[in-house]
């Protein structure tokens, strides 16, 4: 048999099925404006949070130096867990879907992706 009759056969042996999606009523939605990656052998977590102040809009430098000793709480609101292999198809749906308003700001959220994922490594 030649590879040209032996992927026609695949293809007519594929059969494509549809994936319905629905969202359940329990589902809670949350604001998020900070995001945890860690990875294992196997699988990615994914931990987003929400802190009560964002930083990038204060700038009263008192607060700051206050919250530079003491931090600030940042609640989990979500978890995640994908497979290893379906990561980088995550990262790439994001990266595709993500208005780009700001090239420079996208650049730094994929530094911080890639940093933390091979930290979990």
């Amino acid at each position: 048999m030649n590879p040209e009759s032996q992927n026609d056969e695949q293809q007519e042996n594929e059969i494509s099925i549809p994936i319905n999606y629905k969202y359940s009523r329990n589902v809670p939605l949350s604001y998020v404006n900070q995001v945890m990656v860690q990875g294992s052998q196997h699988e990615m977590v994914i931990s987003f949070f929400e802190s009560v102040l964002n930083l990038e809009r204060t700038d009263e430098p008192d607060l700051m130096r206050k919250f530079a000793e003491t931090g600030i709480d940042a609640e989990c609101v979500a978890r995640i867990v994908v497979s290893r292999s379906f990561y980088p198809a995550l990262v790439e749906t994001l990266k595709r879907n993500m208005p780009i308003i700001d090239k420079e700001q996208l650049r730094e959220l994929l530094t911080q992706l890639t940093e933390e994922t091979s930290e979990g490594e």
